[in-house]
Formats: C-alpha cells, structure tokens, sequence
C-alpha cells in the first residue's frame, strides 16, 4: 500500500502546528458583515498579576439561531487600535496607559495579544475601574460592526491591614482623668480610616467609672501614612475607696467613603484596669506629672517625670518617642534617653526629659508626637505617655 501524507498533517499530528479548526464555526459570505467585540464583557485583574492580557474577537450572525452570534471564519486581514481610557483607576499609579494595534490574520477567531501593566504596591485600597475602547477600522466600515466596543478593567487590591492597640494592657489611677489609646495600623491604605474605641463590659462600669461622652474616642489614620493615631476615655474620679477595676477596650473599623477594604479581623481588644487613690499606701510609681505639653519651634521642652514610692535601690527608666506628625531629628531632638532616681529612702522624686524643639524653614502648622516611660517590672507607671505639641 502507499502512504499519503502532507507535511502539514504530519506537524499537527506532533503537535508543532495546531489542528483543524473547530468545524462549528461558518464561513461567511462576501456579502456577510463582521462583528468585533472585547472577549470579555468585563477584565477582572489581581493588582500582584502585575498584566492583562487583552484580545478581539471577530463574530457573524449564527444562521441557525435568531438573534445570536456564532465564531466567524472570515478571509481578510483586521487592524484594530485598542486605548485605554482612565476612570476611578489612574495612569501611573494604578496602571500604564496604553494605545495598540492588534490584528487578525485571515481565520482568526482572536486578535493578536494587548499586553496592559499593572501597577503593585503595597496600599490598600477598593476596587478601581478603567476602560478599554476601540474604533471600527478605518475602511472596513460598511464590513464590519461594533458589538462591544468599551468595557471595564477592574483591578482588585490585595494588600491587608492590620488596626491593632499599642499596648495589651493599660493601668491608670482614678485621678488620672484621662486615658491616652494610642493605636497603629500596620500597613497604609489609601482612604481615611476611622477606628472607635469602645468600652465594653467588665467590673468598671460605663457613667460611673468611666464614660466617653464630650471626649474624642475615634482615631482617624489620613490616606496613605502608617503613623498611629489616639482616642481618648474620660475616668472618673470619686472619694470613695473601692477595689481595683478593670474593663476592656474593642475597636469598631470603618473607613469613611464605605469602600471595601481587606482589614484582618484580628482579636481587637485590650484590657484597661483602674486604681483606685482614696486608699492609703501606693506603691513604687513613675509617671510623666503633665500628659500634653506644648512648645514652640527653636526652644527646649522639659518634660517632668515624678518618681513616688519608697526606693531602696537607683532605678533606671527608660524615655522613648513615637511619631504622630512631627518627625524625629526634623521636628524634634529627645536629649535624654534614661532617667536615674537614685534618692534612697525618699518618697518623691522629680527628673526633667529635655525635649529640644527644631525650627525649620517650611510653613506647616501644629504637629504632634508622643513621650513614653519604659518602668522596669513592678513599677507601676499610670500616666506613660506623654503627647507633644510643637508650635510653629
């Protein structure tokens, strides 16, 4: 017998040529019209694939099913130009604006490839949409037709924050009036952030150990910073002696424009316990004696820090700062990291932080950051920080 092949069957059958085409599709007459449309009605994209990939795709009438649309094996060549078009999404930021040609070569069903960048960084942020558009080619008018010629990109975020308090646990005295909650977010997002601190059940109890009425307990986090931000609770301070209290603190997250934001829904919570004053005897304390302090650009802040309690040993403690608005060594220079109290025997003892207030040539108004003590184990520390208000 003879064997009869052709070089093109003999590709395909390795696979190096692809197969016939699939016999569904139905090739048109001269006289039949063309119609181009996106592949898909809407692009959805992960911000970390970092591209899209865009093609065409050439349709006909179906001749067996009313008002339909089957693949159409035509046998010209089409050139399409595809733009990006901005929207919610912004070139440069989100994406790479972009203008192409793609084609189809006479049987193709898809346009050659439009490859679109995708801009990753490391903000959360909604969804944000831009379009894709295209013309009908120039000539090919009365040829072909519009089916789909403009459809969305949506580009979903996939960065996560984490809203978490500063410290897991909080001690305070009765007379202390307020209490400072300092909050960070680990990560930045790209919408404001509101966070209200909520006191929820324990053996302190709400209008008669502590209420937040009249006091801000919402920390805001602007757009696009991972600075920390305070709310605050209001004490209440009686005559009567009682036993220690305590109640816990939640967070409520909300950002202000009511987009969807991937934010870990951690164990958000922390403990507050009050002392009670009206008791006689305390023990070893360190505490800043004022909790808001202000200065002006140029000058040197001292910041008080009262040491009561019987001391039979020198104690060493620690002053540390953390950044709200103003910026360490642009704003602000601490000149005092430790504080010794060495006066043995003595039940009050005072030690001034040296806060040095930088002057600089930029217009900018009242900027904020924060004092803390780091007491050693045992050491009880009510009032640990201390918030810093630079003038201009």
């Amino acid at each position: 017998f003879v064997l009869t092949f052709t070089i093109d069957s003999y590709l395909q059958s390795l696979g190096i040529l692809p197969g016939p085409r699939d016999e569904t599709i139905v090739a048109i007459e001269d006289d039949d019209r063309l119609y181009l449309q996106f592949q898909y009605e809407t692009y959805v994209v992960n911000e970390s694939d970092k591209r899209l990939i865009v093609k065409l795709e050439v349709l006909q009438v179906d001749p067996l099913i009313d008002n339909a649309y089957c693949p159409a094996k035509h046998s010209i060549q089409i050139s399409v130009v595809i733009s990006t078009r901005e929207e919610l999404a912004e070139n440069g930021t989100d994406y790479i604006e972009k203008t192409e040609r793609v084609r189809f070569f006479p049987g193709d069903r898809y346009s050659t490839e439009m490859d679109i960048i995708i801009v990753d960084d490391d903000v959360a942020e909604p969804k944000e949409t831009f379009y894709l558009h295209f013309e009908v080619p120039e000539g090919l008018e009365p040829k072909v037709e519009l089916l789909t010629n403009k459809v969305p990109v949506v580009i979903v975020d996939d960065e996560w924050l984490e809203i978490v308090f500063t410290d897991s646990s909080y001690l305070l005295m009765e007379d202390d009036d307020l209490l400072f909650v300092q909050l960070i977010m680990n990560g930045t997002s790209s919408l404001p952030i509101s966070v209200t601190v909520k006191p929820v059940y324990g053996s302190a109890k709400e209008f008669v150990d502590y209420f937040t009425d009249g006091v801000e307990n919402v920390a805001v986090f602007q757009p696009n910073t991972t600075v920390s931000s305070v709310a605050i609770i209001r004490i209440i301070n009686d005559n009567i002696p009682e036993e220690t209290e305590s109640f816990y603190l939640t967070l409520e997250i909300h950002n202000d424009t009511n987009e969807e934001l991937n934010i870990i829904d951690s164990t958000l919570s922390t403990t507050a316990t009050i002392l009670d004053d009206d008791h006689d005897g305390f023990a070893l304390s360190v505490n800043f004696e004022h909790t808001k302090l202000s200065g002006r650009e140029g000058t040197v802040l001292n910041v008080t820090v009262v040491r009561k309690g019987n001391l039979s040993q020198p104690l060493a403690v620690p002053v540390t700062q953390q950044t709200i608005t103003a910026k360490s060594h642009g704003d602000y220079k601490l000149q005092t990291t430790y504080l010794v109290f060495s006066s043995l025997g003595s039940m009050e003892e005072k030690h001034n932080v040296m806060v040095k207030l930088l002057k600089d040539s930029n217009r900018e108004g009242p900027e904020l950051f924060l004092l803390y003590l780091h007491p050693p184990s045992g050491v009880q520390s009510t009032k640990q920080h201390a918030i810093i208000k630079i003038l201009p």
